[in-house]
């Protein structure tokens, strides 16, 4: 089953970007060329496919093996983005450090507003917190620090914090663009 989500997920990638590069195009300017790029599919249909077969129970059986898989394929990506950098051709834009900012301010001041209205102790908060910024690693970190119980929410908290923030970096993404394209 996970070889066939695979393939349909390398095959339908290129796929859906050659269809909507017919429909926005290519050119850089246009905040919508982004739908064009495959691995952004790779992304979106693996996130999909992922969050479905979750919830079939198919892989139950198989957890460890698909957990460490998945840990090593990771530490495999971010080396690989990591390579690919080059510091020297990073052009500071201080609306780029703006948006940064609010984005921090508005998950504190949602932080804040959601604890005191839900009563929630602040260690969840941080938990919950930690998981939306740093993903399931730091979360379990964190929920580790105030109670050893807490690990396994910490890395919930983090995946649906991975799961909801992939759909969201899209949107993230097109605002990222308009302000690089704005006079």
């Amino acid at each position: 089953m996970a070889g066939l989500t695979l393939g349909l997920v390398v095959l339908l990638s290129p796929y859906l970007a050659e269809r909507f590069e017919l429909l926005v195009g290519t050119d850089e300017r246009n905040p919508w060329s982004f739908l064009s790029k495959p691995a952004l599919w790779m992304v979106v249909l693996s996130t999909s496919a992922g969050l479905g077969l979750s919830l079939t129970g198919l892989f139950h059986k198989h957890l460890t093996f698909w957990t460490g898989l998945g840990n090593g394929l990771l530490f495999f990506v971010i080396a690989s983005i990591g390579l690919q950098l080059d510091l020297q051709q990073a052009e500071l834009r201080p609306a780029f450090l703006a948006i940064g900012a609010l984005w921090l301010l508005i998950h504190l001041g949602i932080l804040f507003l959601a604890s005191a209205l839900l009563k929630v102790p602040w260690h969840f908060a941080a938990i919950g917190s930690q998981a939306n910024i740093g993903g399931p690693a730091s979360a379990s970190v964190v929920a580790g620090a105030f109670h050893p119980s807490l690990v396994s929410l910490g890395v919930l908290l983090g995946v649906l914090s991975n799961v909801i923030g992939n759909y969201a970096n899209l949107l993230a993404g097109v605002l990222f663009q308009w302000v690089a394209t704005s006079p």
